[in-house]
């Protein structure tokens, strides 16, 4: 179900901001905040699905928080003279009149900078919970953007309770978002590069990607990277090779960057090869560029069989 919200924040002088990389759909400008929301609200057919997984980051409550998942709010303090607030269709727990109050579900019981599996064929949004910083996600890579709300100045009464998301705890309030999209390709080509997302920019706010390569059968692989620039052996970002085409191949590399010069080639066992990379969101390293290539297989030796006949010579 859909619906949207729009707060009008601290009359037409409002210094509502948000951040350069921005994928919700809302408007910041001056008179107001307005957002869109989509909730699921039928889990009839819900029996079989996974819980959330431990980690730091919230959701939007709606009729009450998943199995781990902490009760929280925030509340905003609208304008108080001549509010133009408004609503539309279904809209997160709460309270929408002249002030705004939205709930929110929290995990808060795991690790930022370990992997949880979540769904990543489609593009989804997490709320930042604890620190400016994404839940890192399996197979995904993280943009945080933020909406600044500048609520009403006047005896301003913003206000949070329970688990709420990062800096909520303010009055005019930095709410951070957490925009993730899938990060995990095939490449078939007999030949062909790839690159970290974002290459030669910096890295994103976390990544967790993967490229499996598979050529036609029969032939080998050549993966060779021209660049390779992140954080050092301490880091937790790392550049993994396999030989095969999962995780239960032979490694043929873990690389930290400096470990593994400009020029650095790989060749598979068979027709597959599996590369993943993974970088936290402290990184501010450029990532990698690889190229590779297909090496034709070797012919095949036949046996060939032939007999000697020695005649005897008649004396």
């Amino acid at each position: 179900m859909t619906g949207s919200r729009s707060q009008d924040t601290n009359n037409n002088a409002s210094k509502n901001k948000k951040s350069v990389s921005f994928h919700l759909d809302a408007v910041v400008d001056k008179k107001k905040v307005e957002r869109s929301f989509c909730l699921k609200t039928v889990t009839a057919k819900d029996q079989n699905r996974t819980t959330w997984p431990s980690g730091q980051y919230c959701i939007y409550k709606k009729e009450r928080c998943p199995e781990g998942l902490n009760y929280g709010f925030v509340y905003w303090d609208d304008d108080n003279f001549w509010n133009k607030n408004s609503k539309t269709g279904t809209l997160p727990d709460g309270v929408y009149n002249r002030n705004t109050k939205i709930e929110f579900c929290c995990r808060t019981d795991g690790n930022k900078n370990k992997p949880v599996v979540l769904p990543t064929s489609r593009p989804f949004f997490l709320l930042a919970y604890k620190l400016p910083r994404c839940q890192m996600v399996k197979w995904a890579v993280s943009s945080l953007e933020w909406i600044y709300y500048d609520t009403e100045d006047l005896f301003n009464d913003d206000d949070r309770g329970g688990r709420y998301p990062y800096n909520a705890a303010t009055s005019h309030p930095t709410i951070y978002y957490c925009y993730y999209r899938g990060c995990n390709k095939t490449l078939t080509a007999m030949n062909g590069t790839f690159h970290s997302p974002n290459y030669p920019n910096k890295n994103s706010d976390g990544e967790y990607c993967s490229w499996k390569i598979s050529v036609s059968s029969g032939n080998r692989i050549r993966l060779t990277f021209s660049n390779l620039s992140f954080h050092n052996q301490n880091d937790a970002s790392k550049l993994i090779v396999y030989d095969g085409e999962n995780v239960r191949g032979e490694v043929l590399g873990v690389f930290h960057g400096s470990l593994s010069p400009p020029g650095k080639e790989f060749y598979s066992s068979s027709s597959h090869m599996l590369v993943i990379f993974v970088s936290n969101a402290t990184d501010s390293y450029t990532g990698f560029s690889a190229s590779y290539s297909f090496i034709e297989s070797r012919g095949k030796f036949h046996q060939v069989r032939f007999c000697v006949v020695l005649l005897k010579e008649k004396r």
